[in-house]
C-alpha cells in the first residue's frame, strides 16, 4: 500500500513562488516489503518539476517530495508516483489530482 498526502491539490494547498506553485507531498511506501523500493514522480498533463524526481526509499518510512506546478486558472492534471519492487519488478502507482 502506498499513501500520498494530500491526495488532491489546489493552489490553496501550495505557495506561489517563481518556479510555480510549491506543493509539499508526504509519501508513505509499503510497510510489508523488506527491501528498498525505487520510485519515480512524473506528470503527463502538467508542467511540473519534482524535488527529488525519484530515487529509493525504505518501506514504512515516510518522506517528502516537493512539486513545483506551473498552472493557469481552471487547469487540472495529475501527479503520478510510481513505486517499483526491485526483486519482482512489480510497480504500484499513486495518483494525485491537481485542480486550479
Amino acid at each position: 500500500m502506498i499513501t500520498v498526502n494530500p491526495a488532491k491539490l489546489t493552489p490553496r494547498d501550495c505557495v506561489l513562488e517563481a518556479l510555480g506553485y510549491r506543493c509539499t507531498l508526504t509519501l508513505w511506501p509499503f510497510t510489508g516489503q523488506a527491501s528498498k523500493l525505487s520510485w519515480q514522480a512524473s506528470s503527463r498533463d502538467l508542467p511540473v518539476r519534482f524535488n527529488p524526481p525519484g530515487g529509493t526509499c525504505t518501506p514504512g518510512q515516510p518522506f517528502e517530495v516537493i512539486a513545483y506546478i506551473v498552472s493557469s486558472s481552471g487547469q487540472q492534471g495529475h501527479l503520478l508516483f510510481a513505486f517499483t519492487i526491485p526483486s519482482s519488478g512489480a510497480t504500484y502507482t499513486q495518483v494525485v489530482l491537481w485542480q486550479d
